[in-house]
């Protein structure tokens, strides 16, 4: 990945390349969240993986882009800029609620493009496909949206302390929200990407997922990880990222074996 490559506009600026990896993990924020929720996951240091938080439109850097509403064009957008950066190094998908979905979806439009697929999906805090919303919250009011969402830890104190700040990023939360709450992927052939399911177990937000609910879309049945913590368990990145590296090391040594 070179430093004019276009998958850089969806990495924060400045991110520092690692130049002795040997694999790249992509990481895909959830519903109102950015790149910085996996900012503490560039302090580890790792002897193999690049990790590359995902900016998407309307957040961080992006701020004052229009937020992305539609799932499949969101997914078109980030496979053009990543395409050329996935035939030098494998790479890995990491996605936390809506990023699930999205780290999902750009695995099968990999394959539809018959582009590298990634080694190793990573589902966390997702919906499986076959469960629908009961109560979904884009529908909401915005006030009830507003006070679903502080409930649930979504909104930055500094947000809700400022009323003036809202109008700013309704637009974008409710769109993550209307995407991660209408997702029905269409029936594909199922991936052959391994995939690991991890989930808070104090998540109160979404339905622990079981393989069996994923099976339908894998040939092989994902693996379901459960980890201390609620919805954003991966903030506790030490114990998560020894993990995903305890994942992803076995694949680099089968693929140096042939």
């Amino acid at each position: 990945m070179s430093e004019t490559t276009s998958v850089r506009r969806w990495l924060p600026p400045g991110l520092d390349l690692n130049p002795a990896a040997r694999m790249r993990l992509f990481c895909l924020p959830g519903e109102g969240g950015s790149a910085a929720i996996y900012r503490g996951w560039r302090d580890a240091r790792h002897t193999f993986l690049d990790i590359l938080p995902v900016e998407l439109p309307g957040r961080g850097h992006r701020s004052r882009q229009p937020p992305v509403a539609d799932l499949s064009a969101l997914v078109t957008q980030l496979l053009d800029d990543l395409a050329p950066d996935l035939s030098d190094l494998p790479y890995a998908l990491f996605g936390h609620g809506l990023g699930a979905a999205l780290a999902f979806e750009l695995a099968r439009a990999a394959s539809v493009r018959r582009l590298p697929p990634p080694r190793q999906l990573f589902l966390a805090s997702a919906r499986p496909p076959s469960i629908r919303e009961d109560h979904p919250l884009h529908a909401l009011s915005d006030a009830d949206f507003i006070q679903a969402l502080a409930k649930r830890d979504q909104i930055p104190r500094e947000v809700l302390d400022h009323a003036e700040l809202m109008p700013l990023v309704l637009p974008g939360l409710r769109a993550d929200f209307r995407m991660a709450e209408t997702w029905a992927p269409p029936v594909l052939p199922p991936l052959t990407t391994p995939a690991e399911l991890l989930h808070g177990r104090d998540d109160v937000m979404v339905v622990r997922p079981t393989p069996e609910h994923w099976a339908p879309w894998f040939v092989a049945p994902p693996t379901l990880h459960v980890h201390e913590g609620g919805h954003f368990f991966l903030r506790d990145r030490i114990a998560l990222l020894n993990d995903l590296e305890g994942v992803l090391r076995p694949i680099l040594l089968d693929q140096a074996r042939r």
